[in-house]
């Protein structure tokens, strides 16, 4: 009986320690542990006034190849059930999900434009009576922020909805593509402009489908028609994008010629690219029954095709227009023997693995295709 007393007397005494304990361990879960705030330095009039260090510019990230095309250019799965024009859908596609090339596409959305003065240079053609010329007030940048990233995206996703294509159209010129203006029907919102019509020539299905057309003149191909659907496009976004009339043309800073398809050909490349197919079409032509598929080769198994760049804006880029008479961004017929630099197999046929695309950007500020 008394050792259960002297337990239930030691019980009581401790209670009082167990509840202090209790109570000190609630107070300091309280506490805040943040770190105090240090105390604020006033800054000398000299450090105020001392400009800020210069930021290191945000390299441009090169996304890897997309696994699906791009809304624009969806509808061209279902007019080649062949896939013969795949590779081209998905290179056309990674350039516009590239963050280092979508610098054109925001200024052509969203910059603010001035007005211009209509040349008066004896050396450029006289516009007709009423043409009026407008100026993208901001330049092109290097890179974007998130947030312009997005909202670029954005309008690249939604531009498909105001466009018509056709793959195999036997309008266009050969070896080329168009885009029409349809002025009777308004592009679907956001855009206040125009709809537009891509049409690209059956040339490229019926050259990429000709048994003597040799593997390396169908990459030359496949870059082309790429190369031509982004040219299209980049004149569908501006029509989209801008009220344009017939009689008004938007030229980027530094560019005397208002010719936006060559300007994202600049943005992409580093200058304006003509395919030289004389000796390949020479070499279709005489094909029959006995001839082989490569031969469209050349003796030593290079392919025919050849290409050429010419940098944009140039002065010889401006004497071509010059002479074909028109520079308010009316494109004549590709010259048959272009000026300019080689362009590389090898480096374009890279293109379509995505190798070496950021290294590329990061130096030259674009893809680097000339020896």
């Amino acid at each position: 009986m008394a050792r259960h007393r002297n337990e239930h007397t030691h019980q009581g005494r401790m209670a009082p320690l167990i509840a202090m304990l209790l109570a000190a361990a609630y107070a300091v879960d309280r506490i805040d542990t943040a770190p105090t705030p240090k105390k604020v330095r006033h800054r000398s009039k000299e450090e105020r006034t001392a400009l800020p260090p210069p930021s290191m510019p945000r390299s441009a990230a090169i996304l890897p190849p997309p696994t699906m095309i791009h809304p624009i250019f969806r509808p061209g799965i279902v007019q080649d059930p062949q896939q013969l024009f795949r590779p081209a859908l998905e290179l056309a596609s990674r350039f516009l999900t590239s963050d280092a090339f979508l610098g054109y596409w925001y200024i052509a959305f969203y910059s603010p434009v001035t007005d211009l003065p209509i040349p008066t240079r004896g050396d450029i053609a006289t516009p007709p009576p009423g043409t009026k010329h407008f100026g993208f007030t901001a330049a092109l940048p290097t890179h974007l922020t998130r947030a312009q990233i997005a909202i670029t995206d954005l309008a690249l996703a939604d531009l498909a909805n105001s466009l018509t294509r056709d793959l195999r159209s036997s309008s266009p010129e050969r070896a080329g593509g168009r885009c029409k203006h349809l002025r009777h029907e308004p592009a679907l919102p956001p855009f206040r402009g125009h709809r537009s019509c891509i049409q690209i020539s059956s040339y490229f299905h019926d050259m990429l489908v000709h048994p003597a057309v040799s593997e390396a003149d169908k990459t030359w191909l496949q870059f082309e028609l790429a190369k031509t659907l982004l040219h299209e496009v980049a004149h569908a976004a501006l029509n989209a994008a801008r009220a344009k009339g017939s009689r008004e043309h938007f030229f980027f800073r530094g560019c005397g010629v208002a010719e936006d398809g060559f300007q994202l050909e600049a943005c992409l490349f580093g200058g304006k690219i003509d395919l030289r197919r004389a000796e390949f079409h020479d070499a279709v032509a005489g094909h029959d029954e006995g001839y082989m598929s490569a031969c469209s080769s050349s003796s030593d198994g290079r392919p025919l095709i050849r290409g050429f760049m010419t940098p944009w804006p140039s002065w010889e880029a401006v004497e071509e227009y010059r002479v074909r008479g028109s520079l308010i961004g009316v494109r004549g017929p590709v010259a048959r023997c272009p000026r300019g630099r080689e362009v590389g197999f090898e480096r374009v046929r890279r293109l379509f693995t995505g190798e070496r695309w950021e290294e590329d950007v990061g130096r030259f500020g674009s893809l680097r295709l000339c020896f």
